[in-house]
């Protein structure tokens, strides 16, 4: 399978992230890479959270020298990036510079601009692109077989992501992280790109970016006629998002997991769509109570105390 990763965005972590790019994707198909990235380490907008990494001190020679032998790119573009004060949207409580999202866009369809010009002047013909940003770290195999439809019969965007809650069914709107780590047919990305200031348009809107940007963008693409569906490579799991450049932040992630995994043992809460249930005290071997009941004939409410019975 001939496949075209295009990397977009600062560079941020990717000394951290880029060897497993290799292991768990670059190396696992015929893999050729297109890069688009900014003469800064890190950003320099408002933005959600507050990590920052060191710049290197290195030249822009340097560190074209330094991505050539990391990466390998068919093509690489290090632009200069003049930060302007273009306001904010708000999301989630949080202020995010709409300037940083416009250049984000920018970034993702710059690389797309040169994996379309090499696809010409080479004749290649690519089945999948992945886009990627260079601070994720991929912590298992990202096999693209295992996430394709058996037929395709319309365009379909495929991302990885997380529940912002617990697995509530394909809502993109509690779906974080769609917009870091995604893949599709070539002409499916190039039509995506070519509609990005539709896509800025409704990053812009409030009534969409409250849930996210990463939801605007979605929606946008939807808008598009293009079918969005959620992959089983989700984060915390299958892969990180690495910032601050300390590795610390890993660590802090696996804690988090085996925190998690100690309080699952007292209280489990899932709410669905039309149910909740809330499970305590699940690590005893053996079922002690359960009762449950409708809200206006409508909304189930399921109770238990012990091992859960599965039904």
């Amino acid at each position: 399978m001939k496949i075209a990763v295009q990397i977009f965005g600062h560079l941020r972590t990717y000394k951290q992230c880029y060897k497993a790019l290799h292991r768990n994707l670059l190396s696992q198909y015929n893999c050729d890479v297109f890069m688009h990235t900014w003469d800064t380490l890190d950003h320099n907008t408002q933005t959600w959270h507050h990590h920052r990494v060191k710049e290197s001190g290195l030249t822009s020679g340097e560190l074209r020298k330094q991505i050539k032998q990391d990466y390998n790119p068919k093509g690489l573009i290090i632009e200069k990036q003049m930060v302007k004060d273009e306001g904010v949207i708000v999301a989630q409580g949080c202020k995010i510079s709409v300037f940083g999202m416009k250049s984000m866009l920018h970034s993702m369809s710059e690389a797309n601009r040169l994996r379309e010009e090499y696809e010409k002047t080479h004749k290649v013909i690519y089945d999948y692109v992945i886009v990627i940003r260079p601070d994720i770290l991929l912590e298992s195999t990202f096999n693209i077989q295992s996430y394709i439809e058996k037929e395709e019969q319309s365009e379909i965007f495929y991302t990885a992501g997380f529940y912002k809650f617990d697995h509530i069914l394909n809502d993109f709107r509690y779906i974080g992280a769609s917009d870091v780590l995604f893949f599709s047919k070539p002409k499916t990305i190039s039509k995506i790109y070519k509609n990005k200031y539709d896509i800025l348009k409704q990053i812009k809107n409030p009534d969409t970016s409250k849930y996210g940007p990463e939801y605007s963008f979605i929606y946008a693409i939807e808008k598009m006629n293009i079918t969005p569906v959620f992959i089983n490579y989700l984060w915390g799991k299958s892969f990180q998002i690495v910032r601050g450049g300390d590795i610390r932040q890993l660590e802090d992630t696996t804690q988090k997991k085996k925190k998690k995994k100690f309080m699952n043992k007292f209280v489990r809460i899932h709410l669905r769509k039309k149910k909740l249930e809330i499970w305590l005290l699940t690590m005893i071997p053996f079922h002690i109570f359960e009762f449950n009941f409708r809200v206006l004939n409508w909304f189930l409410i399921d109770f238990s105390i012990g091992y859960r019975i599965k039904k």
